[in-house]
């Protein structure tokens, strides 16, 4: 049995459907990614709150505490150094690897 006109029009509405979900994904995972790719390094000894907060796993209390540190114990020697920070762990630096600096602006 032949197909309508109305059938390949409904397949090819399909076909562009899915073709501009695909496409729309794809592009966001390129925008995502090429935006991790040029992330800069966030110097913990400079950074504000909001900086600080961009950081994975680090909130408003965290990055208020790290900045706390900072006020009474003078700037971070290393990254490592930030465990010195309640709250703040091996997986905190892990997790943001090659994000931070103690160095540069």
């Amino acid at each position: 049995m032949a197909r309508s006109k109305r059938d390949d029009r409904h397949h090819l509405n399909q076909d562009y459907t899915m073709f501009k979900s695909r496409f729309a994904a794809l592009l966001a995972a390129l925008i995502l990614g090429v935006g991790s790719v040029f992330a800069a390094e966030i110097n913990i000894n400079t950074a504000g709150k909001q900086q600080l907060m961009s950081l994975d796993g680090i909130g408003e209390s965290k990055a208020e505490a790290i900045m706390s540190y900072r006020e009474s114990s003078g700037p971070f020697e290393s990254v490592e150094d930030l465990q010195k920070v309640r709250g703040i762990g091996s997986a905190t630096l892990q997790k943001n690897a090659g994000n931070m600096t103690v160095s540069g602006e």
